[in-house]
């Protein structure tokens, strides 16, 4: 069982979330729980868990006393939406049932009454992915809904949500859950798995997380199956994230001029295995800060605006140019260049001959210019190799077992996303790949699993592209029966790409 399942809250109490905590207990308290409910918030921030609690609070049998209240957590109503085999409590991925059918099915079942509980409770995950007929439908439930029928509707994208729908139900917004928090959460799993881990690194991986208890307790328990003391360095190599010391010292030597330091500072952090991405990423966010902090105190923000510019500017770069770090240091060094250049000219006598005048602005501009050549020359020599393949869709699909093959000896779970994913155009050297869940599409995208990608295809049929499109997973029609003989797969391949992904 995952560290996220074993510590999942069982009482309001419990949640991570002070804020949401205190709004459901005081709905508790007041005995006047609406039918329907919109958790609204980023993954991983508790919506699904404090849906399952209030299953069980509103049916638990062990509670004393009259009116609703915390669940028990002991009887068998709470030990069954706890493990999820509880029949009366439904939860359904709207990801992947988004359909009118998938609805209509729901309103058939409503209409039953529970078979053991007092209410019968539909949990719909990302309810946003539904189709608009879907949509439709399910406004037709919430309208007129049975009195034993509750409904807790979860989502990250509010906006995708019809206002018809979000006007039905009382919302509940999760936040980002703030680097307290999420400490306090993992502090949880730290004592009930007894892991040797420094405080200094329960508090880096707080930081690094973005808010989510979730990714937090999947890369805490993945620290913790090296048995072997955790450190704040162990952390950082793990995440490939550099650390907020060093991140500080480049923006301070950007914006201070000092760009001599700025190439060694960066070679040592990607001898480190920092990724480019991680580290552009910590810049701007304390960057970001560093503004902040300077409009409260009325300070000077100017340069950091302009190096805030170059660094987003920079982050387009990193994909095509073959030395990921370069981007970022050209764009740190160019609002050095402007601090350097408002600086008086110093001058230095070499024994009797004339002043020499020694002019930072122009060497840091010829350092600046010699290093944008070259990227852009490498860069066209990539794109002009790229210009000459032609890829063919018919041998992709006749070899795409043979790339999974590939594929899955560097990296098992990319094969599993790609074996539920198929090829569905092939243009110059651009390869369009069709995904018909989010999920997949979001993890493919990602610059690691993409470059893996590109380059395993690269040795098959030369330098390649690749592109995820997002496309719905229709339902076969039966074919009329002929006398042939069918071969059937040997193995389900939506069964073995998730066995790839999330283990077997």
């Amino acid at each position: 069982m995952t560290y996220y399942q074993k510590y999942r809250p069982q009482k309001i109490e419990e949640l991570d979330l002070v804020g949401v905590r205190g709004s459901l207990l005081e709905a508790i308290k007041s005995g006047n729980l609406a039918h329907a409910y919109l958790f609204v918030g980023p993954r991983g921030s508790g919506k699904t868990s404090a849906a399952r609690i209030l299953a069980a609070a509103v049916n638990c049998t062990g509670r004393k006393g009259t009116g609703l209240g915390e669940p028990c957590g002991k009887c068998d109503v709470c030990k069954g939406v706890r493990k999820g085999s509880e029949i009366d409590v439904l939860e359904m991925d709207a990801a992947s049932h988004r359909g009118i059918d998938d609805i209509r099915n729901l309103k058939e079942k409503i209409k039953l009454s529970p078979v053991k509980l007092v209410k019968k409770i539909y949990i719909i995950d990302e309810v946003h992915m539904l189709t608009k007929e879907a949509f439709n439908a399910l406004l037709k439930v919430l309208e007129e809904p049975p009195l034993h029928v509750m409904f807790f509707l979860c989502t990250t994208e509010e906006h995708k949500v019809p206002e018809t729908i979000i006007s039905r139900c009382a919302k509940l917004r999760f936040t980002k859950a703030t680097e307290k928090e999420v400490e306090a959460s993992l502090m949880k799993v730290v004592k009930g798995e007894k892991l040797k881990i420094d405080k200094e690194a329960v508090s880096f991986l707080a930081r690094s997380i973005d808010g989510s208890f979730r990714e937090g307790h999947k890369l805490l328990q993945q620290l913790g199956n090296s048995k072997v003391k955790i450190t704040e360095e162990e952390v950082k190599k793990m995440l490939g994230l550099a650390g907020i010391d060093d991140v500080v010292e480049l923006l301070k030597m950007s914006l201070e001029g000092r760009f001599g330091e700025i190439g060694g500072v960066l070679s040592d952090l990607e001898r480190k295995g920092v990724g480019a991405g991680n580290l552009l990423e910590s810049l701007l966010r304390s960057l970001q800060e560093m503004i902040r902090v300077g409009v409260a105190d009325g300070d000077e923000i100017g340069s950091k605006v302009k190096l805030a510019g170059f660094l987003i500017g920079s982050a387009a770069q990193l994909k095509v140019s073959p030395l990921p770090f370069l981007p970022i240091e050209l764009a740190l060094l160019e609002v050095g260049l402007k601090t350097r250049s408002n600086e008086p000219l110093k001058k230095e006598v070499v024994m009797e001959s004339k002043p020499v005048v020694t002019k930072p602005k122009e060497v840091l501009k010829k350092v600046v210019k010699e290093l944008k050549q070259e990227v852009k020359q490498e860069v066209k020599k990539e794109v002009k190799k790229m210009g000459n393949n032609s890829l063919s869709m018919v041998k992709i699909e006749e070899e795409w077992g043979k790339f999974l093959e590939t594929i899955s000896v560097k990296n098992r779970s990319v094969a599993g996303l790609l074996r539920a994913s198929k090829p569905k155009v092939a243009d110059g050297n651009n390869l369009t790949v069709e995904v018909f869940y989010e999920f997949h599409k979001s993890q493919l995208e990602q610059d690691s699993k993409r470059m893996l990608i590109e380059q395993a295809a690269g040795e098959l049929w030369g330098p390649t592209i690749l592109r995820c499109v997002l496309g719905e997973k229709q339902v076969q029609k039966p074919e009329k029966a002929v006398d042939r003989v069918i071969e059937m797969p040997k193995e389900d391949e939506y069964v073995k790409s998730a066995e790839d992904v999330f283990g077997n």
